[in-house]
Parts: C-alpha cells; structure tokens; sequence
C-alpha cells in the first residue's frame, strides 16, 4: 500500500482501540496499522529503546505512503513523539491520560488513573497533573498485567475478570468518581473494568477524542479524496497469525491484509 494513508502504530495490539475509532470515523481512508509485538511491552523499557523503535517504524510507514502518523501508545507518546515531531516533517497525534477532563467532571475531587510503568513515572504525566489536576487527589494505578491479558485476546474472560477485580480490590481508590484508562490497550478491557468499580465511577478513554483529531487534521491536509471504502493493511513484528486471531476477536471482525515485518 503506497497510497495516500494514515500509519498507525502501538507496541502491541492496544492500539487497535484508536483504530478501530479511526476506521469507524473515516471509513474511506487507507491506514497501516503496526504491532512492534516482538518488542513489547514499550512500557518496561527504556526512553532511548520506545524512541528507537517509534523511528524505525515511522520510517517504515513512511516508505507506505503515510502522510499522517497515530502513536497509538501511551509509552511511546511520552518517551518518543517529540522526537518523531522534531525528525519528521508530516503531522503526528498521539494519546496520554485524559487528566483534564477527568479533573473537570469529578464531583469527589478524586480521580483514579490506571497507566503502564512507563506513562505513570514520565515527566509528561507530572506535567499534566500539575498543569490540570492541582484540585483534585489523584490516585496513580500501573497495571502492566493488563497489556498481556488484552496481547492474549482475554477481554471478558472469567480469568480476566477475576485478575481485575483482584487488582482494584487491592488498591485504594478513595472517593474516585471518574477513572481514566491511560493504555490503549485498557480500552479493550473497559467493560470488564467497569462490572469491577461502583456504578456511579465514570470510565473516561481517548479513543473518540483521538480519531477526531485525526479527522481534524485529514480535513486540512492537501490530498486527493477517495469515494470508495479505505484499504486497511497490518503488520506484526511477532508471529502473524496470532497477531491476525487476536486483532479479529478485539476489533470484532476479519481484517483484510496481516503480513510480518522485519524492523
């Protein structure tokens, strides 16, 4: 696929939650969607690995015609997109904790946020608690367990089930009346999560408000527009197959093209 295209790229199969949203809001664009699952988890490595991971596969989605790329990963938005942005010279959007609006809609004055290592130590993620959530207790989750429940496709299992509850049971939540998925691959799991918090928490993830943007940006983009529904092509830097079988069950559907890729 060398065609006019949107990359979107995660350290595993979590970001197909912001591009499944993406597909949903632009059904007539081409995407890339990439899976660096021979590297994963980005969240437990270091700054300088994710940074030259997110440049080998942006150079990588480039070389398909990419003209807008989605880091469609917590850790690599904090540990990588600048740089990408400093390097490369197309648009790039990426995803971090929705503090803000979680600050605003809490009524407690106590939100929780669950994160990967990664996200939860970054220098990004003090910067948006002090910018936007100096009122309000924040309690600051990792769960890094998550990323492989969703890597093995359990998303409502009874195993799944029974791993979060266990984890939110051993936490404190406090007063939390809002509670932000900070992982896409969180997203995945968010039913699961909430048959696990009180009825009156709010779930609050990013997905919508990131394909947004990406419309946003696509409507001021000078391009050729097509009539005609989008080519969607993936690829894995781990064992195709798995990849193909896990995708379909998240994203509830056959993809189209799944190939490997050596990077």
């Amino acid at each position: 696929m060398r065609q006019d295209a949107i990359g979107v790229f995660d350290s595993g199969v979590g970001g197909l939650s912001i591009w499944r949203e993406i597909r949903r809001l632009l059904p007539r664009e081409n995407t890339v969607y990439v899976a660096d699952q021979k590297h994963l988890p980005y969240g437990e490595k270091s700054d300088e690995e994710i940074r030259g991971r997110s440049e080998k596969i942006t150079k990588y989605l480039l070389d398909q015609g990419c003209s807008l790329i989605v880091v469609a990963c917590n850790s690599a938005t904090v540990s990588a997109l600048a740089q990408l942005r400093r390097q490369f010279s197309i648009p790039f959007v990426g995803v971090e904790p929705a503090v803000k609006p979680a600050a605003r809609k809490s009524k407690t004055g106590e939100i929780t946020i669950l994160a990967t290592t990664k996200t939860a130590t970054s220098k990004r993620q003090r910067s948006l608690l002090e910018q936007h959530a100096n009122s309000v207790k924040v309690n600051l989750l990792a769960a890094p367990e998550f990323v492989e429940l969703v890597e093995k496709g359990e998303i409502d299992t009874p195993r799944a089930s029974r791993r979060i509850a266990a984890f939110l049971r051993s936490h404190n939540l406090g007063k939390s009346d809002v509670f932000v998925l900070g992982c896409t691959h969180y997203i995945f799991l968010k039913d699961t999560i909430r048959n696990a918090l009180p009825d009156h928490v709010t779930i609050i993830e990013p997905s919508r408000a990131i394909a947004k943007r990406v419309e946003s940006i696509r409507k001021n983009q000078v391009r050729k527009t097509q009539q005609k529904p989008g080519k969607q092509r993936f690829m894995t830097t781990a064992n195709v197959v798995r990849f193909t079988n896990v995708a379909q069950k998240l994203i509830g559907g056959a993809i189209e093209s799944a190939g490997k890729l050596e990077v």
